[in-house]
């Protein structure tokens, strides 16, 4: 989607959220490398793409201290804004996988805090008293059931499967 000017576009960055910005070096109202600034305090995910028609190296240095992902002078190609463009959606599939890994690591931590508390209070062993379907079926929930379905019996038995 295109806007007309930096100030639209950081009002639209204001109210929805985009992966990827594609920014002119010259703009009305304030320049791209201001713009990328702006951009990166406020949105911190999103990708930046500078597109100039100055090929000095400063002007590419400053896009990259700016926070910039990509640059590309103009005239470009189209076919080199569809490399940057899926090197972006590669990054952006890297940050989500992070993410995701990140929380399930913290998932991880703390059903460790909780079993390392069940085996001080059972004298050693987290497990005692508990059903071995259950142990399996609490741990793997997470992972693999929706919130939703965790009283579904064949969700229950997959995850039992699975495990």
């Amino acid at each position: 989607e295109a806007v007309g000017s930096a100030e639209e576009a950081l009002e639209r960055l204001s109210r929805e959220a985009f992966d990827v910005v594609a920014c002119d070096m010259v703009m009305p109202g304030m320049n791209g490398i201001e713009m990328m600034k702006r951009i990166r305090r406020s949105c911190q995910g999103v990708l930046l793409i500078m597109i100039t028609g100055d090929g000095a190296i400063e002007t590419a240095s400053k896009a990259i201290e700016a926070g910039a992902f990509g640059y590309m002078t103009k005239p470009f190609r189209f076919d080199e804004f569809l490399i940057i463009m899926k090197n972006a959606a590669e990054r952006l599939a890297m940050m989500s996988e992070n993410s995701r890994l990140r929380n399930e690591l913290q998932m991880a931590h703390a059903e460790m805090a909780v079993l390392k508390k069940l085996s001080v209070l059972n004298g050693g062993n987290p497990l005692q008293g508990a059903e071995p379907l259950e142990v399996v079926e609490s741990a793997s929930r997470a992972d693999t059931c929706p919130p939703e379905s965790s009283r579904d019996r064949s969700c229950k038995r997959k995850k039992a499967d699975a495990v």
